[in-house]
Parts: C-alpha cells; structure tokens; sequence
C-alpha cells in the first residue's frame, strides 16, 4: 500500500505484509519522521507522525540509528525564519547536499544513471549456435558485425521484441549489400520532353539487349552459372589447385584410417587429404561423403557452427543429385548428430542401418546417436562396431561416455585406457580421462593427469584453467594457483585462452584480499575475449564488493541474458537491488534464485537475513527454517570444480544485515543461531561458535544452533560432543532431515553403522528422492560389509543426481 509522511509529504510503498499483525512504525527517509501505519481498513484517519528520538528508533535496514532531531523550542523563544528546503524532483526526499545535479538526490541520481545505462544498450543477438549476445548497444552491435562476430543468419531483438533477422533492420542494412549494390543506377526524372525522349529510348535499348541476349543464351550451349557450396569450400581454403594428387583411392583409405583414430590431429590432416581429391575429382561423392563425416567430427566440440553449416550444404547439394547414396546419408547423419540435432539423425541413422546392418561406421554412428535415448543400445552397437573394425579407436571414447551414462566409471576407466594403449598421444582421451577423475572425488589422479596433459600440450587452456581452480576451490591455495598462472600467461598467446587465464588469476586476487589487481586483472580478460563468461561474473563480482553499483547493475543486466538460469547470478542482482535499494525486488530475485538452485544454502541465508533486517520476522524464520532441510554436508557431497567461483564473500553482505539487526534482536535466539551459520559458512569457526552458543543460552531446545554445533565438532573430530549436539537437534525436531542425516553421519563415523542406516532409513521413507541420505546409506552399508545392498543404493541415487560427487565416488570405490 502506499502511505504519505505527514512532515514532508513524501509518498512511500510499504509491504502490505508488513501489517498483518497490527499498525507498524515506519520512519521516513527524508524527514526522519516516524509514520504510525494501520492495516487496511483499521482506521481511516491517515498515518500519525511521531517525533522520535535516536535511542528509541530502530535502524532503518543498511543505514545506521538516525540523530534525534532537535528540541522544540520553547513557546516564549522568538521564532526564526525556517531554513528553505529543497527536494528531490523525482522521489519527494529532502536533499541533503549542498549542491544538487538536475534537483534530484543521490540515491535517484544513482537509479538515473543505472537506467541510462539500461536504455542505451537495449539490443540482443541470438546467434546460430543459441548463445545471447547482451544487452548491447547500437555502436557494439554495429562493431561485432564490423569484426565478422555477428553472421548473416545471426538474429537480433530490440528491447523485449521478438528475435528476427539482422538484414529486417534498417540501422544494419549496410552489412547487407552485395557487391557493386552502392553503385546502383538511378533514374533522374527531367523538365524537358527531349531528356525524358531519350530516357525511353535508352530504356527500349536495353530491354531489347536482354531479351535478345535471353533468347541467344541457350542456342549457344552455355549454361547458367550455379552457386556450388563445394567450390566456394575449396576457394576459401589454402592449397595449391595445380598441385598433382596421388592415387585417390588410396589417399581415401589413408583420409579413412585417420577418422578412425579420433584425434583432431588426424581430423586436420584428413581434412587436407580429401580436398586434394575434391580439388582433382570434385563429383567423388565418396570423398565428397568421407569430407563431411571428417568435419562433423572436427567441429565436434566447438562451439562454431559455421564449418558445419558449410558442410551441410556440401551434402544436401549431393544428396539432391544422388540421393540414395548410402555415404552420403551416413555423413550427413554425422553431421546432425555433430550439430546436435539428435532427432533426425537417429531417424536416419535408422535408415542407413537397415540397408547397411554390418557396417562398423554405420553402428558406430548408431551408438553415437542413441547415447541418451537408450544407453544399453548404444553399447551394444558401440561394441558390434569394435568388433568389425578393431581400428575404430573414436569407438573407444562413445563408449566410455556410455558407461558413465551407467555409473560404471572403472570400465569408462578401461575404455579410455585402451584408447590410449593403441594411440599414447590421444589428448582429447587424455582430457575425458581427467575429467573423470573429477567426477569420482580422485583430485590427486586428476591433477596429475591434467599435468601430463600439459606436459604434452602446453597450450591445452582446459588442463590449465583445472590445475589453478583445483589449486583456487580445492586446495584452498591461491597463492600457488598465481604461481601456476604466471608460467600459463606467459607461454599462451591466444586472447580467449588468456581471458579464461586471467579470470582464474582474478579470482585467487580477490581472495587474497588483493580487490585492485583482481580488477586489472579482470579488465585484461574482458578486453582479450569480450564474451568470456566467467570473466564476466567475476567483474559483477569484484564491482558489487567494491561498492560500485550503477556498474554491477548494468554488468549484471547484459550477463543475465547469458546466464539466465545461473542462480548465484540471481543472487548477486537480489543483493544489488537491496542496496539501491529497492527491497522487493531484492526479495524476489533471492526467491528466483532458490527455485533455480533449492539446496544453494548460502541463498537461503540470504534470504532470512534481508527479512531480518526489515524486522519481517516471520519471514526470516520461514526461511531460516528451510535450513533444517538442507543437508548441512553440501559441499562434501558436491565437491568438485565450480565454473563461475564465488568464495566465501558471497555471504560479507548478508553478515552487515544480520551485524545490523542483532542489536535489536539482541535476546532472540534464532537471530544469533542465523549469525552463527553464516559465520560458519564464511570460514569463521570461532565467532559461529559463539553465536550459536550464545543462542543455547538463550534457548537449550533450539534447532539450528545445536545442529550447526554438531557439525561443527564433526568437522574438529569430536565425535561424541558432536552426537551430543546432534540428538538434541534430533529431539527437538525429528521431521529435520538435516538433523537426521547428521546424527546418521556422526553414528557412521562412530563405527555404529547399523544405528546409521535406521536414520538413514528414515528420511528415505519420508522422501525417498533425497539422495543425500541414500548416498550415505549406500556408505553405511559398505560399512557393515554388506557390498551388494551399498551398491544397489548408489545405482539407485546416481540417476537422480549423476553429478553427486559422494555417489560416483562411492561407485568407483566399489569397482563399478
């Protein structure tokens, strides 16, 4: 509802919520008057003013006790001529400083650049590949299809409107011409009749040339020239069209065996190959089908569609003047699988396997392309096609890819090594070797696979971004992970690979306390690879810890159209929009952060805390209760590498809230069991103790306190202090699954399995989804020795989550 300050006539929104339980007290920002509100409907007098004074006014939320206003003076003074006020143009506020830009105050200036900001750059691109540009402004856009970063099949959208095609524009219409269009002849109208006489005759002149030369054309055997995708191919690559080319069917077999080794070494030299037989044949449909199938798989991990697209082309072309050409068809069914349009290429794939049913690269393509469809039909026919062909060594890698579908890491494991057997020099084999070292919890394996890595590939930007985030997430090193960068700066000239560099290089900055050089480091990054992501974030980062909001808003805006579904982005907007501060905006981001990530405990906090410091306690406890449903062994269970690293100081502005609120909430125990979880979580195990005791004394029975200290204790090793705690929690309230999972945990871990999978028991039976305490069945009963039962609880809760950490771990563990 909106409500009107007495004193100075400023108009205010207040949550209707905020009512519920009676009038509340509210104190305007302008005049320092405190406005008594009654609910709807309760008193149709207005608000009442109250003059008040500092000791008896609460903070108002980010801002510190206001000074008491003056005294009245006495009725006998004389009276003085009031000061003259000037106020803000735009939110009706008493503006405070001495000189005002435009008549508005600071906080509206702030909202006006912000929304200038926002104004200017109100253009979008969705490129082929699906990825959004923006927002962008009209001078950015114009320069990226400047730069050869914005295709003609790219698509644009104005504001909120709908996506079309650049050339539907008319401020991009001049990056559409074609040649010679700029030199268009134009008819000049004259006064007089002899100009506009032989304007006519010029005309006639010339219509009858092109009639005549129409009816000619044909009779002298010379046919239209055609728009060829395959010679436009060739014209646009290097080589030498003269040069002389051995036996091509030889040159085919030697392209073949190359594809079959599944290296992108082998990809390029077979690329050149086959267009040296394209040069000297180009209707070889044969090497025209071999070319394509080789580029699909080239292209296979890039991001950039165009080489595919070109290809594609290259084959439908072919395909319209053969269409029954079983290779043909095969390649381009490489090709959609490549460009993940996985539908019709199953569907031709189909196809191709009913006439070719025993073919190796027929079946190797059928497993390909049913990978997430039916994993037990793309091993089988991943296996037939070894089996015809044990040379398909690109076989090797789907089929580790489909036993990691199924939780059977040791024999991903094994595919990978055999791989690597008949072609030591595999990279990208070496590459999904050390990602799955990641994905079972084995870091120590994974760092020295990604070292190998780079001991053979010192330019491989994957192996080096790992190395430092291991050492920056993991480790909890960053002063090692900057040693490491260093030598990786300097050996990679690439501008996208030194962005990502440099990003890490921001991160292990920020967390040294380093905020200058983090935002050099950042600005490196963002001007090598503009579209680099996750230096994106940091930079929203390192400017909303640096106080810099107008910048964070406007950075945050044009990265949300990237990650639109990142809920730490979310996040961090909601905590933008409380310092602006525009409250239930900031209260709805956090919601919309929640429903993308619901076991993100750091957002939950969040959340409480903002409702705490607006005195909405009923929220804040709503809230803060969700914590009681969130396993408090988050980080164990997903431990592994995070692409966009936020750290510990994702809580700092959620800590100022609560630091803000607990002077008055000074005997409300849950307040200080808040303070001491977040306390907790941003790695201050001493002042979380003390809160959480402090919020003991106040109340022995509380939940959140005796939870937290238990886990606590766990984490230092003190079992029984640690069981103490915990059953206390579980006492209180045996419908917190947090509670229940601790205790089982710390029963585990005091060599009382069989108590363990009681409690265990007990959350599944409640929700038998959680698969956080299904993975700690799972241990437990490996524990009692009981293999079989462990196993069967870990292939239970590996569909429901594949990356839980705890679950692929515990089936590596188990040789699966």
């Amino acid at each position: 509802m909106k409500i009107t300050c007495l004193q100075c006539l400023a108009v205010y929104s207040i949550d209707d919520a905020l009512l519920q339980s009676g009038p509340v007290k509210a104190q305007c920002p302008a005049c320092q008057a405190v406005v008594v509100v009654q609910p709807p409907g309760a008193s149709s007098a207005g608000p009442k003013v109250e003059r008040a004074s500092a000791a008896s006014l609460p903070p108002m939320p980010g801002g510190e006790r206001p000074s008491p206003p003056a005294a009245a003076a006495s009725q006998n003074a004389p009276e003085r001529p009031a000061a003259p006020e000037e106020r803000c143009s735009r939110c009706g506020g008493l503006i405070r400083e001495k000189l005002a830009e435009g008549g508005l105050c600071q906080r509206c200036r702030q909202l006006r650049d912000v929304q200038k900001i926002n104004e200017e750059r109100e253009w979008r691109v969705k490129r082929e590949d699906g990825v959004i540009l923006g927002p962008l402004s009209l001078a950015e856009v114009k320069k990226k299809f400047q730069l050869g970063e914005i295709a003609a099949g790219d698509l644009l959208a104005r504001g909120e409107r709908e996506f079309r095609l650049g050339s539907s524009y008319p401020e991009f219409l001049v990056f559409f011409r074609r040649p010679g269009e700029n030199l268009q002849l134009k008819m000049v109208s004259r006064e007089s009749r002899t100009g506009r006489l032989l304007t006519g005759i010029i005309l006639l002149l010339v219509l009858g040339g092109a009639g005549l030369a129409w009816w000619l054309w044909p009779r002298a055997g010379v046919e239209l020239p055609k728009s060829d995708p395959l010679q436009q191919m060739l014209a646009e690559s290097p080589g030498d069209p003269s040069a002389p080319v051995a036996d091509p069917v030889e040159v085919l077999g030697s392209a073949r065996r190359l594809f079959w080794r599944g290296s992108r070494l082998g990809y390029l030299e077979a690329d050149r190959l086959l267009k040296q037989v394209l040069r000297a044949d180009p209707a070889n449909r044969e090497a025209v089908a071999a070319w394509v199938q080789n580029r699909a798989m080239l292209d296979f991990t890039r991001e950039e569609v165009t080489g595919r697209k070109q290809a594609l082309d290259i084959v439908d072309d072919a395909l319209r003047r053969d269409p029954d050409n079983i290779q043909l068809l095969r390649a381009r069914a490489f090709l959609l699988f490549s460009l993940n349009n996985l539908v019709e290429a199953r569907e031709l794939s189909m196809r191709i396997e009913a006439r070719q049913p025993e073919d190796a690269e027929t079946l190797l393509l059928r497993g390909m392309v049913m990978l997430e469809a039916n994993t037990e039909l793309a091993l089988e026919s991943l296996q037939r096609s070894l089996k015809l062909n044990p040379q398909l060594l690109l076989a090797y890698h789907f089929l580790g890819e489909a036993h990691i579908r199924q939780g059977k890491f040791r024999s991903a494991l094994a595919d990978f090594e055999q791989r690597l057997k008949a072609d030591p020099s595999q990279i990208e084999t070496l590459v999904a070797q050390a990602r799955l070292y990641l994905r079972v919890g084995q870091f120590k394996e994974a760092q020295q696979a990604f070292e190998f890595i780079l001991s053979a590939d010192e330019q491989n930007i994957e192996a080096a971004v790992a190395l430092a985030a291991i050492e920056i997430q993991l480790r909890r090193s960053p002063s090692r992970a900057l040693d490491l960068l260093a030598g990786f700066l300097e050996k990679n000239k690439d501008p996208a690979a030194r962005a990502q560099l440099l990003a890490q290089r921001a991160i292990a900055l920020r967390l040294q306390g380093k905020p200058v050089e983090a935002q050099q480091a950042i600005a490196a990054a963002v001007q090598a690879d503009p579209m680099c992501l996750e230096a994106l974030y940091q930079r929203v980062v390192l400017a909303q810890e640096a106080g810099q909001i107008a910048q964070a808003v406007g950075w945050s805006t044009e990265l949300k159209a990237s990650l639109s579904n990142h809920a730490r982005l979310a996040a961090r907007m909601a905590e933008l929009d409380y310092q602006v501060p525009r409250y239930d905006e900031a209260s709805r981001g956090l919601r919309r952060a929640n429903e993308l990530d619901p076991s993100d405990l750091e957002v939950v906090l969040a959340h409480a805390s903002l409702f705490l410091s607006l005195d909405d306690i009923n929220q804040a406890y709503t809230w803060l209760r969700r914590v009681t449903g969130i396993s408090p062994f988050i980080e164990e269970d997903f431990r592994h590498l995070r692409p966009y690293f936020d750290g510990p100081g994702f809580l700092a502005p959620s800590w100022k809230r609560i630091e803000g609120a607990l002077s008055r909430y000074s005997d409300d125990p849950l307040a200080h069991a808040l303070a001491g979880i977040v306390q907790f979580r941003m790695g201050r195990a001493e002042a979380a103790r003390a809160e959480l005791q402090k919020a003991l004394e106040l109340d022995p029975e509380c939940v959140l306190a005796n939870l937290y200290l238990g886990v606590m204790s766990l984490e230092a090793g003190k079992l029984e202090a640690a069981v103490r705690y915990l059953e206390e929690a579980h006492q209180a309230d045996a419908n917190s699954s947090a509670a229940t999972l601790a205790l089982g945990v710390a029963r585990l871990r005091q060599n009382r399995a069989d108590k363990a999978v009681a409690l265990f028991e007990d959350i599944l039976l409640a929700n038998p989804a959680d698969v956080h305490a299904r993975a700690w069945l799972a241990e437990a009963w490996l524990a009692r020795g009981k293999k079989d039962r462990a196993l069967a609880e870990a292939l239970k809760a590996y569909p429901i989550d594949r990356n839980h950490t705890h679950v692929c771990w515990l089936l590596f563990r188990m040789g699966h």
